[in-house]
């Protein structure tokens, strides 16, 4: 069985975020998950970070040997299995309502303004 580099790791979990979280910003993983934030869980971004700060180690022969690759693929496998549990319909749903809150609750709150107004000046 072939392993995987971290590089491609990194490129498949980017594509992912990509597609899953809709982050089309960011031209690497450590800019995608930065870009993230808390659109990711605590632990998620943890694991995230490790890859992150495991990509610049490995292209020097000596800092290499610091990397743990059982920490990187338990890292990789987390990230990768919240990535695919997530639905994009469902993230798309959650923005749009929350557009829609926020703009129900300003409505709400410019006619109670508004009625207001007109109790105090005796209009109403």
């Amino acid at each position: 069985m072939v392993e995987q580099t971290v590089e491609e790791m990194a490129a498949k979990l980017a594509k992912l975020m990509h597609e899953r979280l809709g982050i089309r910003r960011g031209e690497n993983f450590a800019d995608k998950v930065r870009i993230a934030g808390r659109l990711l869980p605590r632990h998620v971004r943890r694991d995230a970070q490790i890859l992150v700060e495991s990509l610049p180690l490995l292209g020097h022969p000596k800092l290499a040997r610091q990397v743990d690759d059982r920490r990187i693929k338990l890292a990789y496998r987390g990230v990768e299995r919240h990535l695919l549990q997530i639905d994009r319909a469902y993230v798309v749903k959650g923005r749009i309502l929350s557009v829609l809150a926020v703009i129900a609750f300003n409505i709400l709150l410019i006619a109670g303004l508004i009625i207001g107004y007109m109790v105090w000046n005796g209009d109403l």
